[in-house]
């Protein structure tokens, strides 16, 4: 896996309902723009939240581009022992559909998370982020990544600006 091909995700755990159909939409454009831009290797951290939407965003392109891989990271093996059945369930059909599954501890450890979160970013030249809150892992994983040199797009639009948006884009219709 190269770096200068290779996207990172990153994103809170808890998105709001409401939230959620937008950021689908904008994901899968982001994953596509970036494949067209050469991207071809993606890197989500299999938790619930953001980083389940955006493996869902890979794997949906990998069935119009094949040469797509998503790589899944998992801080400990059992990272999905207190997800609910429903988390579980998606968990699974991720991994299985992962083209590498790479778990980086037997059980859970302090600093885990943020090991995995900085493996991720290492492996990586572009990273995508859902970051609404500053003291958060996702705030200290952009920072890292930024830190680091790598391009972040972030996806959180605040809702005034998503009002504005709305409405100059009324204007054009």
């Amino acid at each position: 896996m190269k770096r200068k091909n290779t996207c990172c995700f990153t994103g809170h755990r808890e998105i709001p309902a409401n939230e959620i159909y937008l950021l689908r939409a904008k994901l899968q454009g982001t994953v596509q723009l970036l494949y067209d831009e050469g991207y071809t290797n993606f890197v989500s951290g299999g938790a619930v939240g953001f980083d389940t939407l955006a493996a869902w965003a890979v794997l949906n392109l990998k069935k119009t581009c094949p040469d797509v891989t998503l790589t899944v990271v998992s801080p400990f093996a059992g990272q999905s022992q207190s997800y609910t059945p429903c988390q579980k369930r998606a968990f699974e059909q991720i991994k299985s559909q992962s083209d590498e599954f790479i778990i980086l501890r037997a059980g859970y450890q302090s600093g885990c998370m943020m090991e995995r979160n900085r493996k991720m970013v290492d492996m990586s030249s572009v990273c995508v982020a859902f970051l609404k809150k500053e003291a958060s892992g996702t705030a200290n994983t952009v920072r890292y990544a930024l830190k680091n040199g790598l391009r972040v797009i972030n996806l959180f639009v605040p809702e005034d600006e998503i009002e504005i948006r709305q409405q100059t884009h009324l204007c054009f219709e």
